[in-house]
């Protein structure tokens, strides 16, 4: 893992940082871990479907 601290700037007026596109890379790739895990999590609560069911439901228009 990239050291967080290692060739990270700051702008003068504090709006913009400039980082490592390492780092940038391993930040989205987090990101998109956690938002992995919260669909799951979410998931485990919903009911499960069978085959037929879930293509049942898939047909039905939204409502």
């Amino acid at each position: 893992m990239t050291n967080i601290t290692e060739n990270i700037e700051f702008t003068d007026n504090g709006k913009k940082v400039i980082i490592p596109r390492e780092l940038w890379d391993e930040i989205v790739e987090a990101l998109e871990d956690y938002g992995l895990l919260k669909a799951m999590e979410e998931a485990e609560s919903s009911p499960l479907l069978t085959k037929e069911e879930a293509l049942r439901y898939l047909e039905e228009p939204d409502k």
